[in-house]
């Protein structure tokens, strides 16, 4: 069940835009007329804001009436900025707070086609019921302005009200955070042509949204059970495949992970999404079985085939490759990462590997492109300060080590990643810090085990030799 009224837009952000212009117009000459009609604007979008929550409570009290479980409330789209409990339900409340979303689940086959109709029948009844409020009050309430200013809140809250229901009834599929879901009004006209295997479909979509939920709980158990329960309601969704492959690669057993991976792939040989869950099993796997690398380097390959576009594919099959000593490759890889998105991240991943492959001058050119973009990459002012070293730029790699010293009060290095505090290590060494190279080689060596980063891991031991034999 969803609301899709005002999904983020270029019309959404131009009304923002209004709002501004007009606030400043009141303020600066409270007589002039368009400053107020930008100010009505944003009192449209506030309203259209607001009236998604009655909105999403109505699909959410009609689930509970008809003895459904609602999992949660979504209002907007974007990164979640928090969650909170409220009438007995999981709300999550996202960056940009426009459009909503309610999650139920459905774990009968009984009646099913009355009960989801009720429900999404419930989501615009419940404008219409504010529009019934609206219209018991004095008509001179709703059609003056009756804060004596140039506000109508009462006529936008019809207008508002009004383009909800005809949105949300009009047949169509809509995006809410990414998501492709129909409309209510698509959903009321299909409903009743439902055929009894796209219902058992749906019911075992339900327990998979459970599974998912128990899952983001740390239940890794009760997300297994739910999602071979709709393996069981349903032998053909991939969806539960993929999920119980993920949930069994989090406690670690792999083999299990892998072969239900092994049926998503099977059911559609085209979803990149199977070969990326199965690929990543691998990689976790090869950390204790070096030989599944291999396997990683060929699922990602494959996803790669069938969606050329994602950059963590490319990241992770570099990785892969660089872990194997194939330089040359992972540098392609990494090359593909910062076309599709050049963060600093990205330069900074292939200025380890060019560092690794000596290549100083291009891993100068990508550690200074991390830092334009983000001067307080401390990984990457340690990896410029060993390149400029043996660049035999000294004077410039120790202003480099102390401007990361100075940071380090504030940021840190990236927990997992190995490469920074190798990196720190050799930087240590040069500044003839034993303790602290030594203490930094041994983080990056666990990091390199966890990771089976078999090249790093190498030439850190190599570096550990040097400074136990004296060097």
């Amino acid at each position: 069940m969803s609301n899709f009224f005002g999904a983020i837009s270029k019309f959404d952000y131009w009304l923002w835009i209004c709002a501004i212009v007009g606030l400043v117009f009141v303020v600066v000459q409270p007589s002039y007329w368009l400053g107020w009609v930008f100010l009505n604007m944003f009192l449209y979008q506030l309203i259209a804001i607001l009236i998604i929550i009655p909105h999403e409570l109505g699909h959410a009290i009609a689930t509970r009436f008809v003895g459904m479980k609602v999992i949660k409330i979504i209002i907007g789209s974007g990164r979640t900025l928090f969650t909170l409990q409220l009438l007995g339900i999981l709300w999550e409340i996202k960056r940009f707070p426009t459009g909503g979303m309610t999650l139920i689940s459905v774990k009968s086959t009984h009646f099913y086609r009355l009960k989801i109709f009720l429900i999404t029948l419930c989501g615009p009844l419940s404008n219409f019921l504010l529009i019934f409020i609206a219209l018991q009050l004095p008509q001179k309430v709703i059609l003056n302005n009756p804060l004596g200013i140039y506000l109508y809140p009462g006529i936008i809250f019809y207008m508002v009200n009004t383009t909800m229901i005809v949105i949300n009834l009009f047949p169509d599929y809509k995006y809410v955070d990414n998501i492709k879901i129909p409309s209510d009004g698509l959903q009321l006209l299909t409903l009743p042509f439902l055929s009894k295997e796209e219902i058992a479909q749906r019911v075992a979509l339900s327990y998979v949204l459970d599974g998912l939920d128990w899952e983001h709980r740390g239940n890794y158990q009760q997300a297994i059970e739910s999602f071979s329960e709709a393996i069981l309601k349903n032998p053909t969704c991939v969806q539960a495949y993929q999920r119980l492959g993920n949930a069994y690669q989090a406690i670690s057993d792999y083999q299990k992970a892998v072969d239900n991976f092994n049926q998503a792939i099977k059911l559609e040989p085209q979803n990149a999404t199977s070969y990326f869950f199965r690929g990543f099993a691998y990689y976790h796997w090869q950390k204790i079985d070096s030989t599944k690398l291999q396997n990683v380097i060929e699922d990602i390959s494959q996803a790669i085939h069938i969606e050329p576009k994602i950059e963590f594919f490319y990241y992770i099959r570099g990785a892969s490759y660089s872990y194997i000593g194939d330089e040359v490759q992972a540098i392609e890889d990494f090359t593909k990462v910062i076309k599709l998105n050049s963060s600093t991240n990205s330069y900074y991943n292939r200025g380890v590997i060019y560092y690794q492959q000596n290549s100083y001058q291009d891993a100068l050119e990508d550690f200074d492109r991390a830092i334009n973009i983000d001067n307080k990459n401390i990984s990457a002012y340690y990896g410029r300060g060993n390149v400029k070293y043996e660049l035999q730029d000294k004077s410039g790699a120790f202003q480099d080590y102390d401007k990361a010293k100075s940071l380090s009060s504030s940021e840190t290095i990236i927990p997992k990643d190995e490469h920074g505090f190798y990196a720190r290590g050799i930087a240590c060494v040069r500044l003839r810090d034993k303790i602290g190279a030594m203490k930094n080689f041994q983080i990056a060596e666990a990091l390199c085990l966890e990771h089976g980063n078999a090249k790093l891991l190498q030439q850190i031991r190599e570096e550990v030799k040097k400074i136990s034999d004296g060097y």
